[in-house]
């Protein structure tokens, strides 16, 4: 299934709130993103984690078949930058980042998009 970008992005946003969402509290940071909150919380005493997706280049996937469609192969990156306080940062960090990373292994969005790294 064929998304726009606008569209695989907000898929994609909407999955790491999804997974931000399900850390404990004690542990879950203020979830931000690129080009709508560009305040960086003063509060240092508590997570908080920047988000933003780049999209790059694309290529043919597939020859055309007998229906005559082809197959187009579209790549992006989901960056989720995390800051915590010193003294318990690689703590908070190492369950904050591997909540993300596992929350998009095997996971596809409903338009589609799928991940593989």
């Amino acid at each position: 299934m064929a998304v726009t970008m606008a569209t695989a992005r907000n898929e994609m946003l909407s999955r790491v709130k999804a997974v931000v969402d399900a850390i404990s509290a004690g542990d879950r940071p203020t979830l931000l993103y690129e080009n709508k909150d560009p305040a960086v919380p003063r509060d240092t005493t508590t997570p908080w984690a920047l988000a933003h997706v780049r999209h790059q280049g694309g290529e043919q996937a597939s020859l055309a078949g007998a229906s005559g469609t082809r197959l187009w192969d579209r790549t992006g990156t989901i960056v989720v930058q995390v800051y915590t306080r010193a003294g318990d940062a690689f703590r908070k960090n190492d369950v904050i980042c591997q909540a993300i990373r596992d929350g998009f292994q095997g996971y596809t969005t409903p338009g589609g998009v799928w991940f593989r790294n």
